[in-house]
């Protein structure tokens, strides 16, 4: 009886979260598509959040949470606002506080869900790839090299953990703490734009998009360049201990 429930279960689980899933995107890319082509709706939705106190705060962190599960939200301009509303530091830990949830929540799903039923979001050999690269005694730099260079799908890195049985708390502090460079810098141009400092803000983005563009378009060859790696590493691969 145990098996025939988990035998429906998991495909049940799956179809409610792509449903879930597909609804959130068809009603919030209209609208985040509108935010970041027109100047009148970008600028009413910054008065809103702004207007909104604590609210507006917990919006942007949950919009901030919320691209992380649904990777089609732009999760650059997120940032970009938070920095005007809230300064470089104050739009960076409204950021790190959604991503800190939407990272969990994805590491749940790798967790929970297995890979065969991530199959239906990521490529299957993709995801055994990155698996094996969060596993053994260099996982830990592994991943934070991976969360540390903008560019780089940071979904997939999550499910991977979850399902190489990374600990959670570990992989959490990891991520996160190699997040923040690239984090604040993104914050750091919407605060200079704030500002008025345009000439900052454009060196700032500059120099992010010199790393990120790269690593976005090479992020295949960047993952077979550390699984390589991985391989000539004498050492038995373990996991990460708790």
């Amino acid at each position: 009886m145990e098996t025939k429930t988990k035998r429906w279960l998991y495909p049940a689980a799956i179809v409610l979260l792509g449903v879930a899933l597909g609804v959130v995107a068809y009603f919030l890319m209209p609208w985040m598509v509108r935010i970041a082509t027109d100047a009148a709706a970008r600028d009413a939705f910054l008065v809103r959040l702004r207007s909104s106190g604590a609210l507006g705060v917990a919006t942007l962190a949950g919009l901030m949470g919320l691209q992380v599960v649904v990777p089609v939200l732009p999760a650059e301009a997120l940032q970009l606002f938070a920095g005007i509303l809230y300064g470089t530091l104050g739009g960076g830990l409204v950021c790190l506080t959604g991503l800190t949830v939407g990272t969990m929540v994805n590491y749940v799903l790798g967790r929970t869900l297995g890979a065969k039923a991530l199959a239906v979001f990521v490529k299957p050999e993709k995801l055994e790839k990155v698996r094996g690269l969060v596993q053994g005694r260099r996982a830990d730099t592994v991943v934070f090299v991976l969360y540390f260079i903008p560019g780089i799908p940071k979904d997939l890195v999550a499910y991977a953990a979850g399902l190489s049985e990374y600990p959670a708390l570990r992989f959490l502090l990891v991520s996160l703490v190699a997040r923040i460079p690239s984090l604040l810098s993104s914050t750091w141009v919407g605060a200079s734009l704030a500002a008025g400092d345009t000439r900052k803000a454009v060196l700032i983005f500059a120099a992010i998009a010199v790393v990120a563009v790269p690593a976005f378009f090479f992020s295949e060859r960047i993952l077979i360049w550390i699984s390589n790696r991985r391989k000539s590493d004498p050492q038995p691969q373990e996991g990460p201990k708790p």
